[in-house]
């Protein structure tokens, strides 16, 4: 098991990226990068825990299709994805910083091969899952800063 992170300042409250990242009938397919992500596929909920949901990555010219049930550890903190099958987990950590601003952390835990082939599969993972993170907070710094002006106008 290896786990991959990323943290990044986002320029909106955390209660507006905590409800972007929980809505997933909505703004949390919107904030996927495309690629690697297919659409997100509600298939239970739709809104924070409870919510299942199938989706697709596609990496080195494969498609990963996903299982995900979704969990709040820590209410308007923290948002997991787990897929039992593939035994991955996904965490939005989402903390202050600042007046206006969060601190987001996306973080997961991967299955690894034994040996110098999980070691390389970690380094190559990682280093492609960070891009995504990068990706994907940039995507949820501008959503966000769209959906404020749009409340405003």
């Amino acid at each position: 098991m290896f786990r991959v992170s990323h943290s990044q300042i986002i320029n909106a409250a955390p209660v507006v990226v905590y409800g972007i990242l929980t809505d997933y009938a909505g703004a949390h397919n919107a904030i996927l990068p495309r690629p690697p992500f297919g659409d997100i596929h509600v298939t239970r909920g739709g809104h924070g825990a409870g919510t299942e949901l199938d989706v697709t990555l596609e990496m080195f010219g494969k498609q990963f299709p996903f299982h995900l049930v979704v969990t709040e550890p820590e209410p308007g903190r923290v948002l997991m994805e787990a897929d039992a099958q593939a035994e991955v987990v996904t965490r939005f950590i989402v903390e202050p910083a600042g007046e206006g601003k969060t601190h987001l952390t996306i973080s997961s835990e991967n299955p690894s091969s034994a040996g110098f082939k999980g070691w390389l599969e970690s380094q190559i993972t990682s280093m492609i899952t960070r891009r995504i993170y990068r990706r994907e907070m940039d995507n949820i710094d501008r959503y966000a800063q769209q959906a404020m002006k749009a409340q405003t106008a």
